[in-house]
């Protein structure tokens, strides 16, 4: 999204340029010369061109004007405008992108976090489920409690997983951001 927008704001800088020059007043300088010869027959006529008798010329300037002041300044201000509306578009989209960046750099921290504390539990419930079952060889735990304790530790471990999930996932997201800056 941004590096489109950073295209369509490039695009409407060159419209804007460019429709600024087509509405400022043009001036030309011309001339023309040309040998004229004339007769009822074609080679007394070019004959006759070729002799200094009769050359045409004509030299001048042009200024080409538009006397529509209103619609000119109009449409200076509507380039100008268009310009700017993309300008803001564009810096719209950087500053989104990069308040994702900065969501997704905290989400990644906090999953860190989470992930550190799943780890503690899952390896606090497997010690926790190994000292269950020497418990229950030696008679003094139910079968009941163990399968607990089971589950308590499957438990930790789905969530280890679905935290190394939403990791990879953040992991998969941030590869969609390339780094280049935007001014």
């Amino acid at each position: 999204d941004v590096e489109i927008s950073h295209s369509l704001l490039k695009a409407a800088e060159a419209s804007a340029s460019l429709g600024l020059e087509r509405n400022k007043p043009i001036w030309e300088v011309y001339g023309t010369y040309a040998r004229t010869g004339r007769d009822a027959k074609e080679s007394k006529a070019t004959a006759d061109a070729w002799k200094n008798e009769g050359p045409y010329t004509t030299v001048g300037t042009r200024l080409i004007w538009s006397l529509d002041f209103a619609a000119v300044s109009r449409y200076k201000s509507a380039y100008s405008l268009e310009k700017i509306n993309t300008d803001i578009n564009h810096r719209r989209k950087v500053y989104e992108a990069e308040k994702e960046w900065k969501d997704l750099n905290l989400k990644y921290q906090e999953l860190q976090k989470r992930l550190t504390l799943v780890l503690k539990i899952a390896d606090t419930q497997s010690k926790k489920l190994g000292s269950e079952k020497k418990r229950f060889s030696s008679g003094r735990s139910t079968t009941f409690q163990v399968l607990q304790f089971e589950q308590d530790y499957a438990n930790a471990q789905l969530s280890k997983l679905k935290i190394e999930e939403a990791i990879l996932a953040l992991y998969a997201q941030s590869k969609l951001f390339v780094g280049t800056k935007y001014e």
